[in-house]
């Protein structure tokens, strides 16, 4: 499910890069115990895409392969794929789909300077922060040195723990109007995560 960095990533990519579009391919197939559900996946970005993304600048669509975790080369697998839909640019985040850590946090950025002719260019990003204080996300490693507080880190899992006790997480973690979504599928008794 798209948190606040995810968004905050996204955002910036396309107006740094310039870019006419974002395209949002999530995984729809396989994945591991623990993880949310497709359909909770693609209700998430439909909410961002109503209320939040730039009008006509979206475009969502379902990315039909299973999840292997396999970090870095899983990360050159996607960015191909992305390519043959038409993708001039792939973002590629902190810990790209790893699990645990099994690989290093930045081994799939790494894994794309073996790789320069993939005809698809990477646009790095590091751990993103929130600033209590400004009130602003941020890039760790690059803008770290000028903002004025180490900021908070903004974890999946720990926003999936909150979740889980039937709370709900603060609106610099997560939009209000996803977490809200959320938690009709758990009073509805709809299966949230993968079991």
């Amino acid at each position: 499910v798209i948190h606040r960095s995810h968004e905050f990533i996204q955002l910036d990519a396309l107006e740094r890069y310039g870019g006419d579009g974002l395209f949002i391919h999530p995984v729809i197939g396989e994945k591991k115990k623990g993880d949310f559900q497709s359909h909770i996946i693609l209700k998430s970005y439909e909410i961002m895409i109503d209320n939040f993304y730039p009008k006509n600048k979206v475009v969502l669509a379902a990315f039909p392969s299973k999840s292997y975790y396999a970090g870095p080369r899983e990360a050159i697998f996607t960015a191909i794929c992305r390519k043959n839909h038409g993708c001039s640019h792939f973002i590629v985040g902190r810990d790209h789909t790893g699990v645990h850590d099994f690989y290093g946090a930045y081994d799939s950025h790494f894994i794309f300077d073996k790789f320069p002719d993939l005809g698809i260019t990477p646009i790095k990003y590091n751990n993103i922060l929130y600033s209590r204080k400004g009130g602003n996300y941020f890039n760790s490693k690059k803008e770290a040195t000028s903002c004025d507080e180490e900021g908070t880190n903004i974890s999946g899992t720990e926003i999936r723990k909150i979740l889980e006790c039937g709370k709900k997480p603060p609106n610099w973690m997560i939009r209000n109007e996803i977490s809200e979504m959320i938690q009709k599928e758990f009073d509805a008794n709809n299966c949230v995560f993968v079991k």
